[in-house]
């Protein structure tokens, strides 16, 4: 064997391993991603307190909080009954619930989108890269007065699901909703 096939020989190795770590790095990193935001359930959200900058939760008996992306598909699945929602909230005269609207993107580009989709929230606030409470879009929560969870629904709701929160816009189903 040649000096010559021998370095080739070392350099197609070297590069192997090389490759090898890299692929089982990410694929690692990517388990750890994805186990992490397993972890995040509806009940496990339910009890601990949303803080956004800027939001004070007093101004209201209950507040609705979407945390929704611009390329999220599901959240775009969803658009029509986040249209319903609102319009629930908007004809209840015995309470109003706010409706808002959280992602980690920029809020103009939130606003941007949810306006083609002709879907309006109260407020629209941009959550840092590191806001780690929620994982997935779209994700739905009840937050009380003092900016407690209090119902939590993660992914592109059912049928039932969605009935089951607009009942809650309903001012009959309020009280219960925040116990």
């Amino acid at each position: 064997m040649s000096m010559l096939e021998r370095i080739a020989y070392i350099c197609l190795i070297s590069l192997c391993v090389i490759s090898g770590t890299v692929l089982i790095h990410e694929s690692w990193s990517r388990n750890r991603a994805i186990s992490t935001a397993s972890l995040i359930t509806e009940k496990s959200l339910v009890g601990k307190r949303l803080v956004i900058s800027g939001e004070t939760w007093n101004g209201s008996r209950l507040s609705a909080v979407l945390f929704l992306s611009s390329q999220c598909h599901f959240c775009d699945a969803s658009m029509p009954f986040y249209r319903r929602l609102i319009d629930a909230d908007q004809k209840s005269s015995a309470t109003y619930i706010p409706l808002i609207a959280i992602s980690r993107e920029p809020s103009n580009t939130l606003r941007e989108h949810l306006a083609e989709k002709r879907v309006r929230f109260d407020r629209i606030y941009q959550v840092p890269q590191s806001f780690a409470l929620l994982a997935g879009t779209p994700t739905i929560l009840l937050i009380d007065n003092t900016g407690t969870i209090r119902r939590a629904y993660i992914g592109k709701l059912n049928s039932a699901q969605e009935q089951q929160v607009l009942s809650i816009f309903n001012a009959d189903d309020i009280a219960a909703s925040t116990c």
